[in-house]
């Protein structure tokens, strides 16, 4: 299993590194192999990022546990019915999370949330404010729904200020200052 969180670790001890995992499989990989390469500089939470605090159920493929999602209309594209696990994970917004724990403002923010990534980014409004750089990958039950899930991630960062945003994905750029 390949983790950005390893990769980010691995650039040196400079700098602050901060994960987020709510697949308790996924967790304990993530910390195991963090501790195996001595990157005390990452600090990791065994929780989903979202809009508002609370629980949520987590469905994961158990033959593929680097794809999860909160949203039960991808639950197809995740996983199969006979291949699917669901567990409840606790959900945090990463405004508040900032707040409690005084962290500095972050340079990059990397979301890859199976088509939850409209929440994620409304659970840190006050983040988006310091204006990170961001890596979002983009999901959606079907062609469509990735389209629109496009189009709301662009508004919503529109609205906190971005003016340009690429997606890769689509293979095109949106000017969001217009």
């Amino acid at each position: 299993m390949f983790s950005v969180s390893l990769l980010a670790g691995a650039v040196g001890n400079t700098g602050r590194v901060i994960a987020f995992e709510p697949n308790p499989i996924n967790y304990a990989e993530l910390t195991r192999n963090l501790a195996l390469n001595h990157f005390v500089h990452v600090t990791t939470f065994p929780v989903a990022l979202g809009r508002e605090p609370g629980n949520l159920p987590l469905t994961f493929a158990s033959s593929l546990l680097s794809a999860g999602t909160l949203l039960p209309q991808m639950h197809p594209f995740v996983a199969t019915a006979k291949d699917r696990d669901t567990v409840q994970v606790e959900v945090i917004r990463l405004d508040d999370l900032a707040f409690r724990m005084s962290l500095p403002m972050p340079d990059l923010v990397k979301i890859d949330v199976e088509g939850f990534e409209t929440e994620v980014l409304m659970g840190m409004r006050g983040v988006l404010a310091s204006r990170p750089r961001l890596f979002i990958e983009i999901h959606g039950a079907d062609p469509d729904a990735k389209l629109a899930n496009a189009q709301a991630v662009g508004e919503l960062l529109g609205s906190a200020g971005y003016s340009t945003v690429f997606f890769v994905e689509l293979g095109m750029s949106v000017n969001l200052s217009t």
